[in-house]
Order: structure tokens, then sequence, then C-alpha cells
């Protein structure tokens, strides 16, 4: 899995850390390498779990969503006929 490829993970805080600082800029990987020390492929791979992290929840969070409009379109359509 993904998130045991994580060795130091203060160096994911530090990351959120800067790109927090950054919000609404442009930021490239160069520039969060020199702000943090954190290697860039380290960093990649960070965004990466981060992207994974983020569609995994989505996807819960909409699977969710979904049986609960489901749940609520049968309890109205079986209210209907009785």
């Amino acid at each position: 899995m993904w998130l045991e490829q994580i060795k130091k993970p203060e160096g994911m805080i530090k990351l959120l850390q800067a790109l927090a600082y950054q919000i609404g800029s442009q930021v490239s990987y160069n520039e969060l390498s020199t702000t943090t020390g954190i290697d860039i492929k380290t960093i990649e791979k960070y965004i990466t779990i981060w992207t994974h992290l983020y569609t995994a929840l989505f996807a819960g969070y909409f699977l969710a969503l979904m049986s609960v409009f489901y749940y609520a379109t049968r309890v109205a359509a079986r209210m209907r006929r009785d």
C-alpha cells in the first residue's frame, strides 16, 4: 500500500505547511524542495499519496451519498404506494 512508503511523516507535515503558505500561488516542485529541504522525488511521492487518498475519500463519500439517495427514493416510492 502507498501509505507504507512514508518513511518520515514529519517531512509530509513540513510540505503541507509549505503548501498552505502558497495557497492561491503557483508553486513548483523545485521551489517546494528548496523551501522544505525535501528531495523532489519525495515531494512527488507525497503528492501522489495525497491524490490517492483524496480520490479514495471522495469515492467513499460519493458512494455514501448515493446509498442515502437510493434509500430515500425507495422510502418515498413505498410511501406513495401505501
